[in-house]
């Protein structure tokens, strides 16, 4: 299923190795209807595509998980209850892939965090 319209976000902060960003859910997607009918939790393969993405677009390459060293999923987001995320990046070049460690939260609750390496 696309993601097309699941989130869009707006950018807050955008400097060299580090990118702030304040992401609205669209709690009306059809990925909802079926994650789960009576009570919809967003899933973790959508958390982390929410990432990729912020991260692509801010850097302007078309990047990709490359490996996953760490990725937990604290607290379940429940899009009746939050539709709106704050993502923090922190990023740096390696060879030929981006590091980066990455929250999701809401104020001072955490969802979900992810370090990672991520390819063209």
């Amino acid at each position: 299923m696309p993601l097309n319209d699941f989130f869009t976000y707006q950018l807050i902060e955008s400097i060299q190795g580090s990118i702030k960003a304040r992401v609205m859910i669209n709690i009306h997607h059809p990925l909802y209807k079926g994650h789960f009918p009576k009570q919809a939790v967003t899933p973790g393969v959508a958390l982390v595509e929410i990432i990729r993405n912020v991260l692509s677009s801010v850097l302007n390459k078309k990047l990709m998980l490359a490996s996953a060293k760490e990725i937990k999923f604290l607290s379940p987001i429940l899009p009746s209850q939050i539709n709106q995320l704050d993502l923090n990046i922190e990023y740096f070049d390696t060879d030929d892939k981006i590091a980066a460690n990455c929250i999701l939260s809401e104020e001072d609750r955490i969802f979900a965090k992810l370090k990672g390496e991520f390819s063209e």
